[in-house]
């Protein structure tokens, strides 16, 4: 795995190298990607219909988190170094555009997770234990999108891609080791009728994901709890004959989505709407199959962007997407019968539902300098609303949300080779609503006391988000297409209660070719 990706990012290089028409700076591939309505879709056929230019980007990245103001799972500090390229290429009159990247994290002081890399990806079905550990995590990203050039002069076709494969091991008894992947894909046409254009897409994708949990010292069983949903759980030992067993998890994912644009010569607008179904199972032992949950998920998205054309640029956003997630239990007993030997359904159910909202719109204004930008700012606001329900015994959680955002970034050139990109952002949430509500018969259980309490009051506090960016880029060919940046942003979150805080710090070095 490595190997190809050393290759992969020496022919990256070479081939951008190559490309001396390509957008250099990074605040022209900012405003590239802006103004681009098909690029932001859910159809990678319409990416031909946007005109973007051709851009490649290579960058080193480190990031650093601490403090205490973090869930329950999160690292008191965390460490983040990657890799990633990106590039967009006019080809044969269509248009293509990839990206990869490479995480290697770190994470100390993390508390109940015992086997998920991503606690927050909406399976109630896992592990978690008690003793403070920290875990170490790779992640790798391959991601593309190709357009066709016009057939008959009003078709083009399309696909997008993506495949991410993680992998990571907790450090501390019980230990864990967790393989996860998923493959996306997305074939996509687009009809176009003079200024106005129409597109479908399909959506298929697979996840798998695989962990299995030991102990480094055989003397000794640990303790741990199976998570069900909203605090609820059964207890199970990893060690010994009855030791907790390989957790595997399959899901297939398909949908569809439909847009429509408009192209004026003032302005251009997309719609795009979209809808999933989603069915992911949970077992434990490969060998004796038992049935820990299975989730069923429905998705619905819309997405309408809007962008005017000229020197100066405005673009607007409004976006909504739903999200219901049922659990389903099984009542198992296992037949020991000595040619069978298998886990026997006996029952299922819902137990569990979990219903997301989320509303948002956002404006940027860039004021224009050819094909760069002086200076731009930016307003957002966002409506999220999430409605957990565990049925028997009932238990309930209820958040309600609002969060406004301001941002700004000017663009200070030195001469016609160098300059210097400076930005501020503040963002402020406000909780409207909160309520958690836990009716089972562990009250008393640490899981309640010290997970999921601490996991709701982190979600239901407000805080505000202060952060600052400063790059600076130089041209290192004689006619500046190809340009070397350096950048450090840093985000500090405050919440409006207690003494707690976040820092999070990027650094990254990188070029534009």
């Amino acid at each position: 795995m490595r190997k190809l990706i050393y290759i992969y990012l020496a022919v990256t290089v070479v081939l951008a190298l190559l490309l001396s028409q390509s957008v250099a700076a990074q605040s022209k591939i900012e405003l590239l990607k802006a103004k681009a309505l098909w690029f932001n879709s859910n159809n990678g056929a319409g990416l031909s219909l946007d005109r973007m230019t051709d851009f490649n980007n290579l960058s080193i990245n480190y990031r650093l988190k601490s403090g205490d103001f973090k869930r329950v799972f999160e690292g008191e500090r965390e460490r983040v170094a990657g890799v990633s390229t990106e590039g967009g290429l006019n080809l044969g009159g269509g248009y293509v555009w990839g990206q990869f990247g490479f995480n290697n994290e770190k994470q100390i002081g993390t508390l109940y997770n015992t086997t998920m890399l991503d606690p927050t990806r909406g399976n109630p079905y896992y592990a978690v234990d008690k003793n403070l550990s920290d875990w170490v995590k790779q992640d790798y990203n391959l991601q593309m999108k190709a357009s066709s050039k016009p057939l008959w002069d009003m078709i083009l076709l399309g696909i997008e891609a993506q495949y991410v494969t993680k992998t990571g091991a907790k450090q501390i008894d019980p230990r864990s080791e967790t393989d996860f992947y998923t493959l996306e894909v997305k074939p996509a046409l687009v009809a176009t009728f003079g200024n106005h254009a129409a597109g479908l897409n399909l959506v298929y994708k697979k996840i798998n994901q695989e962990s299995s949990t030991t102990n480094s010292n055989n003397q000794q069983n640990q303790d741990v709890f199976v998570m069900k949903g909203l605090g609820n759980f059964y207890s199970a030992v990893v060690g010994g004959l009855q030791s907790l067993k390989k957790f595997i998890y399959n899901g297939n994912k398909i949908g569809g989505g439909f847009q429509y644009s408009f192209a004026g010569e003032s302005f251009n607008l997309l719609f795009d709407g979209s809808y999933s179904f989603m069915v992911e199972d949970v077992i434990s032992d490969q060998t004796k199959p038992k049935k820990e949950g299975t989730i069923k998920e429905d998705n619905y998205g819309a997405k309408l962007q809007f962008v005017t054309n000229g020197d100066n640029v405005s673009k607007a956003e409004l976006s909504y997407s739903d999200n219901k997630i049922s659990g389903i239990e099984y009542v198992q007993v296992l037949d020991n019968t000595f040619d069978i030997q298998r886990w026997v359904t006996m029952y299922k159910s819902i137990r569990s539902t979990f219903s997301q909202k989320d509303l948002s719109i956002k404006y940027d204004y860039f004021r224009g300098d050819g094909d760069d930008y002086k200076w731009r700012t930016g307003l957002s606001a966002a409506y999220s609303n999430s409605d957990d329900l565990y049925i028997l015994p009932e238990s309930y959680r209820r958040l309600e949300d609002l969060n406004f955002g301001i941002n700004g970034k000017a663009n200070f050139k030195f001469g016609k080779k160098s300059g210097l990109l400076a930005g501020l952002s503040f963002n402020y949430k406000n909780n409207l609503n909160k309520a958690y509500v836990y009716g089972g018969a562990e009250a008393d259980s640490h899981i309640i006391t010290q997970y999921m309490t601490p996991e709701f009051q982190y979600l239901g506090r407000s805080y505000y988000k202060i952060g600052g960016e400063l790059t600076f880029y130089s041209a290192v060919s004689k006619n500046g297409s190809s340009m070397l940046y350096v950048k450090a942003a840093v985000d500090y979150y405050n919440p409006l209660e207690n003494s707690d805080n976040r820092v999070v710090t990027n650094l990254g070095v990188g070029f534009n070719f």
